[in-house]
């Protein structure tokens, strides 16, 4: 009895590891025509559904996207020298501008890296890298603008590029989006002059002229500020009316050194436009390291538009280890 019931249990043992061989094989499985079907109609609900929530604007409109907003004001041709070891490998350079303000209390890093163009088959078209022009690429405080400009190698087409603009911080995959002309024609004046409400950031220390800011163990006193008549350096001529002269003192308090640049400041006009480093030819701005309990002199010198409002001047340190500013309000220096 106990030997019939011994090869009994053998047998199911045995036909149960038949049974799972046959259920671990690999089958192909068909898809029933209907489902494919059914399948492809709801990815293109689902494309429709995206492109409609697309931000989606053209030449002159402000686009708004995570506190991020950004007004493409004009299109068209660069004629500038492209760089030698990357020429053109279409027909021209696309050339367009455009004014990015950052709404948010942190600051926020924008470059052309965060811009794709695509043609009117819908390919990417790479960058233009010109021997004389950046495009744009800067840290925006919260509340501050930039102006700058995209170059890219652009075929010759009847038909419009898309510009779409998505941050590598953005919350979502919704870009923004224009349609833009080819740069060829004669475009409309866009007005760009307007109006913003500047954001107000509690935290950020703000100071006027003699007045001593710290933070992080690092204080700063602009101790002056006037109109420089020296000579600017030939490769890098003015663009506005006159070079706006800043005299500074940096101490720094902690006990290991802290290096300063003219690069950790920016200054911004009364519209809240970034303004550029002027380049003199006999004098240097400041820049070098402070010793643990030491002091250093030195002067910032700014490219700067004729206005009555006063100018606002920005400092981080690359060794900050949040983005609270210090921030100075300035006169015109006359």
């Amino acid at each position: 009895m106990k030997k019939a019931i011994f090869i009994l249990l053998i047998v199911f043992v045995f036909t149960s590891i038949i049974g799972c061989s046959s259920n671990s094989e690999v089958s192909k499985v068909e898809t029933p025509v209907e489902s494919a079907e059914e399948s492809v109609e709801e990815a293109e609900k689902t494309e429709d559904k995206v492109k409609e929530e697309d931000i989606i604007g053209k030449i002159g409109d402000t686009l708004a996207l995570d506190g991020i907003t950004v007004t493409v004001t004009n299109v068209g041709t660069n004629t500038g020298k492209v760089n030698q070891y990357r020429p053109l490998e279409q027909d021209y350079i696309l050339e367009v501008e455009l004014i990015v303000e950052n709404n948010n209390k942190d600051s926020k890093f924008i470059s052309d890296s965060d811009f794709s163009m695509y043609d009117e088959e819908g390919f990417e078209i790479t960058k233009a890298l010109l021997s004389d022009e950046t495009a744009i690429s800067a840290n925006i405080p919260g509340g501050k603008k930039l102006k700058g400009k995209l170059f890219y190698d652009a075929p010759e087409q009847e038909g419009e590029f898309e510009l779409q603009f998505l941050s590598f911080l953005s919350f979502n995959d919704t870009p923004m989006i224009w349609k833009l002309p080819n740069g060829k024609e004669e475009q409309e004046a866009v007005k760009t002059e307007k109006d913003f409400m500047k954001t107000e950031i509690e935290r950020d220390i703000v100071g006027k002229l003699n007045e001593q800011l710290s933070l992080d163990g690092i204080n700063i006193t602009l101790t002056n500020v006037g109109i420089n008549t020296g000579k600017v350096n030939q490769y890098r001529p003015l663009k506005r009316d006159y070079v706006l002269e800043v005299e500074l003192i940096v101490e720094n308090t902690n006990k290991e050194s802290q290096y300063i640049d003219s690069n950790e400041f920016c200054l911004y006009d009364g519209s809240g436009f970034k303004l550029e480093k002027a380049l003199l030819s006999n004098e240097m701005a400041i820049s070098g390291e402070i010793p643990g309990g030491k002091k250093i002199k030195g002067k910032l010198f700014y490219d700067v538009p004729e206005q009555e409002e006063n100018f606002e001047l920005y400092f981080l340190s690359s060794a900050s280890i949040d983005d609270t500013y210090m921030i100075w309000s300035l006169p015109n220096g006359k």
